[in-house]
């Protein structure tokens, strides 16, 4: 991801302030060196104006083989927008050159996140809790193109002040600080700010502005909470605070384990705890909705276990409180994407390396009958094979195609629990059917006599994907005999190219 770094030498209250010297560099070259430190940025780029007083920042650039681009001096936000066009950049990280103790650290954290997701502003500055100093801002270049015609003049200039006045119509995610440091200033700006810097550049460097902690709850503590609980105490940017479970036995059992953790009788007490940032729902598929309103009411962030509710009223209930509360971060566990035999798939499909996808197909074959036998889900009040596990290979289809079905087509059996306790369906078979007219079809096989495994099918107008078990084959041609066959090995999986 490309950082652009804004620069001029023409402040009113400190000239060539970039330029100035601490501890034998100047403030652009402490901007520079820190940025380069980063994993994440791929290329720098200075945006300064056409103005003569910034003369010397290109020649600067041109000394140091660094990318420079003029543009207004005024209208920041449409120089950002024409760095962004003559790179073709869809994401730009935003750094002022007046931060001579810019963190790349943060910023890489930012970046991991921008890659992750789909916000559309990433920062630490709404609301701010970061020293002013280390600010940075990952932007969309599409917000800024549609909206920069509603910019008025200052916020021209200040390129981000139009999305935090109109917050609730954008995807803002901000990171917090451990501590509220937003009084502390390490920005360059009058020739006090440059006395306090040069005298406390040894103290500035040493202090270490961590992230803010999320402190965390776990509702339900079956397989998946103590998995989850067994994440959240390893990481370092954690604290798992409390762990609602109504089963004795399992307290018991696992109290001892977790003693620094508050184990709580009523899920109530997590909702009332203003200190709480997130809530890990691991409960129950029953109990997921009326334990995801609690927690968005009560303004919570929200991890939940699949599938986040059981029909459609539920659903449009969830997504209309979300839209109301959009700060809070809701998610869950649809993990199939994370697989690298997956992610090396996506990027055939979206390189279009197989041409444009016309059909699909995905199995979700469970081939653990005990679980719904003799587990919990044949004792809850309703239990559906397609969101408890299809889900998985819906998502993997949508995720791909980047688009979600206009129509759903269903049909269901119930021959292999037939004779159980199980009183649902165990065989599902969806067909959907896209706008686009692409048509797939999704299986959630919980009866198979099989091992747990997922099948795929990708047919595209160039070549096709087919996986099975451990076998996955990349066909480029439609010859029966498999000509100049070559193997692409990921870990345990071997993929065969054939043309």
């Amino acid at each position: 991801m490309m950082c652009i770094v804004q620069a001029r030498c023409g402040s009113k209250r400190l000239k060539r302030k970039i330029f100035k010297k601490i501890k034998n560099l100047s403030v652009i070259d402490m901007v520079i060196n820190r940025l380069k430190k980063s994993k994440s940025i791929s290329n720098l780029i200075i945006a300064t104006s056409k103005y003569r007083a910034d003369n010397d920042i290109e020649k600067y650039c041109k000394d140091k083989k660094i990318n420079i681009y003029r543009g207004s001096l005024n209208n920041v936000a449409l120089r950002f927008l024409e760095v962004s066009k003559i790179y073709k950049l869809k994401k730009i990280i935003r750094v002022s050159c007046d931060s001579p103790f810019i963190d790349h650290r943060i910023i890489d954290k930012g970046i991991l996140l921008a890659k992750k997701s789909n916000y559309d502003i990433i920062t630490n500055v709404f609301p701010r809790s970061f020293p002013k100093g280390l600010s940075f801002e990952i932007i969309k270049t599409s917000i800024i193109k549609k909206h920069l015609i509603y910019f008025s003049k200052k916020e021209k200039e200040h390129v981000t002040t139009y999305f935090y006045k109109n917050s609730k119509k954008f995807k803002i995610y901000n990171f917090q600080a451990r501590k509220n440091y937003s009084q502390l200033n390490l920005c360059l700006d009058t020739s006090k700010d440059l006395s306090f810097l040069r005298n406390n550049y040894s103290k500035i460097l040493k202090k270490k502005f961590c992230m803010k902690k999320i402190n965390c709850a776990i509702i339900g503590f079956g397989n998946v909470g103590k998995i989850q609980a067994d994440f959240l105490l390893k990481s370092k940017n954690t604290n798992l605070v409390y762990i609602f479970e109504k089963d004795k036995k399992i307290i018991k059992k696992f109290e001892s384990k977790y003693n620094y953790v508050k184990w709580v009788f009523s899920e109530d007490e997590i909702y009332r705890d203003k200190k709480i940032d997130l809530v890990l729902i691991c409960s129950y598929d029953n109990f997921h909705f009326n334990q995801i309103i609690k927690a968005i009411k009560n303004k919570k962030n929200i991890f939940c276990e699949k599938p986040i509710c059981q029909n459609l009223i539920q659903l449009k209930k969830i997504r209309s409180l979300l839209l109301k509360n959009r700060q809070l971060k809701f998610s869950s566990n649809l993990i199939l994407r994370t697989t690298k035999e997956l992610k090396f798939l996506k990027k055939i499909i979206q390189n279009k390396k197989i041409g444009n996808i016309y059909y699909s197909e995905a199995d979700y074959n469970y081939g653990r009958l005990d679980k719904i036998t003799k587990g919990w889900r044949g004792s809850i009040p309703f239990y559906s094979v397609m969101s408890g596990g299809g889900i998985h290979v819906i998502d993997i289809i949508c995720n791909f195609l980047k688009e979600y079905p206009s129509k759903v087509f269903a049909s269901a059996n119930k021959i292999v629990t037939s004779k159980s306790r199980f009183k649902y369906q165990d065989f599902v078979i969806s067909i959907l059917k896209f706008k686009s007219q692409k048509i797939s079809k999704v299986t959630a096989n919980f009866g198979s006599v099989t091992s747990h495994h997922h099948y795929f099918k990708f047919y595209g107008t160039k070549g096709t994907f087919l996986k099975e078990y451990n076998q996955s084959n990349l066909i480029f041609n439609r010859d029966n005999i498999k000509k100049n066959p070559k193997n692409y090995f990921l870990k345990k999986i071997t993929i065969n190219l054939i043309f």
